[in-house]
């Protein structure tokens, strides 16, 4: 009869080791076989009511609609979007450090490592209007073991592989293991040992051109583009009288 109705371990997840279910039920089986007929619809509909929020969650809280919006704006490897007020604050932040220190003021690129990797997350942006011209997948650092989707470690430190958060100074360029890279020198102390520990920008045919909903490949610390990306974002880099900063963060963090 119990299970008619629900399965007695699905009540106890609710109710955990009460007995008070159990002992509703037993009530209201005794009712049924008597001649309080009343007593036993009451009972009845109370059991069945707690069955229903046997899940563990009552139902003032259960929102489907919020589940579904969660879902849509997270990714297997984190958010979907940029957070844009954690955006525009890194971005005039940059502003602002760009003219006093020597750096270019036309453009600036950002990176957003909180948002999922399958996901555009490097960004180039126009300083004069704040507009995002062209965006790019980016890999970030795996670590020694090689992270899991939407897991994050950040370090500074050599043999390390994982990503640094912070700003940077897009340098020279040069021909590289995986064709053409421009060093990166940090400028915080998150990121101090970038150079020292070979971290460059670079591109790697593992990178796709087009957003995916599966985590791509994980470099050893470097902000890795794809090769088509890499050609576009080195004409800004180029023609720039002054060194194009780089801001890689974690919107998460």
């Amino acid at each position: 009869m119990g299970d008619f109705f629900c399965k007695k371990n699905d009540w106890q997840t609710f109710y955990g080791n009460n007995s008070r279910l159990e002992s509703l039920l037993i009530v209201t089986l005794f009712y049924m076989t008597t001649s309080f007929k009343t007593n036993a619809l009451i009972a009845l509909a109370i059991f069945i009511t707690a069955c229903q929020t046997s899940s563990g969650i009552p139902p003032s809280t259960k929102n489907p609609a919020t589940i579904i919006a969660a879902a849509e704006k997270n990714g297997s490897d984190g958010i979907l979007q940029p957070d844009s007020s954690v955006f525009k604050t890194h971005l005039q932040k940059l502003k602002k450090y760009a003219a006093p220190n020597g750096y270019a003021t036309k453009y600036a690129m950002l990176v957003d490592l909180g948002i999922h990797s399958g996901a555009k997350r490097f960004f180039v942006v126009r300083l004069s209007d704040d507009k995002i011209i062209h965006a790019g997948l980016v890999t970030h650092g795996s670590s020694p073991t090689v992270l899991q989707p939407g897991e994050r470690t950040y370090s500074n430190v050599t043999g390390s592989l994982c990503s640094s958060l912070g700003r940077y100074k897009i340098g020279v360029s040069y021909q590289g293991t995986f064709g053409l890279a421009y060093k990166l020198h940090g400028l915080d102390t998150s990121n101090s040992n970038a150079f020292a520990r070979a971290v460059v920008l670079h591109s790697h045919s593992c990178v796709p051109d087009e957003e995916t909903t599966d985590a791509i490949c994980q470099s050893w610390g470097c902000p890795t583009i794809s090769p088509a990306f890499l050609q576009t974002i080195s004409s800004y880099i180029d023609a720039s009288a002054r060194p194009v900063l780089l801001e890689i963060y974690d919107s998460n963090n």
